[in-house]
C-alpha cells in the first residue's frame, strides 16, 4: 500500500464531528453544492471548491479548484497536495481529517 493511501475522511465543523465519508472511485468533489460528493454547507465555500483524485499508484491528492476562500492543508494554503494519513484539510470552518 502506498504511504499516502487514505480510505476515509472525517468531517468536523469546529469541534463537532458531523460526518465520515469513505473515499471511493477515482474522483470526488467537495463544495457547497448538493451536486458534489462531499457537501459542506457554508456560503464562504465555492459550489465546487476542491477535488479529491486517486492517482494510478493508489495515492489520493486534493486540488483546490480556484476557490475564493482557499484550501489549507496542515495550516498551509495549497493548490495541490498528496494526502497522507492524519492530514488536516481546512476549508472555511470545516476540518477534513484523512485516515483509514
Amino acid at each position: 500500500m502506498a504511504s499516502g493511501n487514505v480510505s476515509v475522511v472525517r468531517i468536523y465543523r469546529g469541534e463537532d464531528k458531523i460526518g465520515e465519508v469513505a473515499l471511493e472511485g477515482e474522483r470526488m468533489t467537495i463544495g457547497r453544492s448538493n451536486k458534489v460528493d462531499i457537501t459542506l454547507e457554508s456560503n464562504a465555500i465555492s459550489r465546487r471548491h476542491a477535488e479529491l483524485i486517486r492517482k494510478p499508484d493508489g495515492n489520493w491528492w486534493i486540488n483546490d479548484l480556484f476557490s475564493g476562500a482557499g484550501t489549507f492543508i496542515n495550516g498551509k494554503a495549497e493548490m495541490e497536495h498528496q494526502l497522507e494519513m492524519g492530514d488536516r484539510v481546512i476549508i472555511d470552518d470545516f476540518t477534513l481529517l484523512f485516515g483509514h
